[in-house]
């Protein structure tokens, strides 16, 4: 029997060798593999991951908010499906993380079974406006929630749209990395729900988070970020209205009962305290209060005295700030410029001084009253204020039955003078 040769012919003594290296190679791939699993920053591809196709989704804190979306790198458009558990309206807004920078979408239900989609855009702090295009098509039956989304437990409104992942006009979604959101929703029902230019009020509540679309054949999950600290238009209104009740409802009552019942008790501290509270107080937080709601009209509005028919609000408060309020303190000058302590009676301009004053604080009464009203204030809010006129008013009546009006005359202070 002839030597063994490894001529093909017979069984190779390296072949079992070779098997087993064989075998140990891809164990080691598989090792690997798996282990690639642990170590890789690249997300992992979820059990309802599509080739093609990019997804992520993003619900807030408290579940009253879910969006989830899928790009399809095909046709390179995106898909979401929104929803909310509030009744009113939801907002989404796409490239940013404020409204100004946002392509946004506002969604409520129009009243008759359907919803309402409408892309808006917005200037500063204010109510988001109609686009001049709608780059969106709806792609959902309202109140349905697509297979591909988790629907939200006790959602009211629901809607889903698709949109150019880059639209002829408005932001992008990345292909790149994650896109920044914006969201919002209220319990308040639009004031007219089938438009979908209608007006609606402000958030009850807001937020902002980033998701990302770029990654085909993954799902990730959205992170919540912080939202840009810039003041909304109800914001701007509430602190316009704080400095307008302090410059008009707390300063020139206090300076007027200073003036007219503590001359005795105060000496020349009166005229010190009265100029300050009427120039500091009511003049520089005036300017304030003035500087905050300007802050919030759009560049469209006409501004101060408003447009003809509009709320007295505006024409009354120019009136005030702009007329009457100069006028008193040019008035107030001129009494302490020509003042004379031996002055036998009051003259006229002290007179002047005072009925103008007097029709001014009547007039900023009114003014508060219509501004609470404007802004649609709580019936808690409201019945404070008179509550706090009442006290005024009765300060007042306290003060002229305990002792009466003090003025200067005939080189001495009295109260004989009206």
């Amino acid at each position: 029997m002839s030597p063994s040769r490894n001529d093909g012919s017979g069984p190779s003594p390296l072949r079992p060798h070779r098997a087993s290296l064989l075998v140990n190679l891809r164990l080691t791939a598989l090792l690997s593999l798996l282990l690639s699993f642990f170590v890789t920053s690249e997300p992992v591809v979820a059990a309802d991951a599509e080739p093609g196709i990019a997804a992520a989704s993003f619900c807030d804190a408290n579940n009253q908010f879910c969006v989830h979306a899928r790009r399809y790198s095909a046709t390179e458009t995106v898909t979401f499906c929104v929803q909310s558990t509030l009744t009113g309206w939801m907002g989404l807004g796409i490239g940013g993380s404020t409204m100004a920078t946002s392509t946004i979408y506002v969604i409520y239900s129009n009243g008759s079974g359907g919803v309402t989609i409408s892309e808006r855009t917005t200037v500063g702090n204010n109510e988001p406006v109609l686009s001049s295009s709608q780059n969106f098509v709806i792609s959902q039956d309202p109140l349905t929630v697509p297979s591909w989304a988790i629907a939200l437990p006790s959602a009211r409104v629901v809607a889903s749209f698709n949109r150019s992942t880059v639209p002829a006009k408005g932001n992008a979604v990345s292909t790149t990395g994650a896109t920044s959101f914006i969201w919002a929703v209220s319990q308040i029902t639009p004031s007219d729900p089938a438009s979908p230019s209608s007006r609606f009020t402000q958030h009850s509540d807001n937020g902002a988070f980033a998701m990302d679309l770029s990654a085909v054949g993954t799902v990730t999950a959205g992170v919540s970020q912080s939202l840009a600290v810039i003041w909304d238009v109800r914001t701007l209104r509430t602190v316009h209205g704080v400095c307008m009740f302090l410059a008009w409802g707390v300063f020139p009552p206090v300076a007027v009962l200073v003036a007219r019942h503590f001359k005795a008790r105060l000496g020349h501290t009166w005229y010190i305290l009265h100029v300050a509270l009427l120039l500091i107080g009511t003049g520089l937080i005036t300017a304030l209060g003035l500087v905050f709601i300007e802050l919030q009209v759009p560049s469209s509005s006409t501004r101060l005295i408003g447009a003809s028919g509009a709320d007295p609000h505006k024409p009354i408060g120019t009136v005030v700030a702009f007329v009457l309020f100069p006028l008193q303190i040019v008035l107030g000058f001129i009494s302490n410029a020509l003042f004379s302590p031996d002055r036998p009676s009051i003259p006229w301009w002290d007179r002047l001084h005072w009925w103008v004053g007097r029709a001014v604080m009547v007039l900023a009464v009114v003014e508060i009253y219509l501004g609470l009203r404007l802004f649609g204030a709580s019936t808690a809010v409201v019945v404070a204020y008179w509550v706090w006129i009442g006290v005024c008013v009765a300060a007042f009546a306290a003060a002229q039955l305990l002792g009466g009006a003090v003025h200067h005359l005939e080189g001495q202070l009295s109260s004989k003078a009206a």
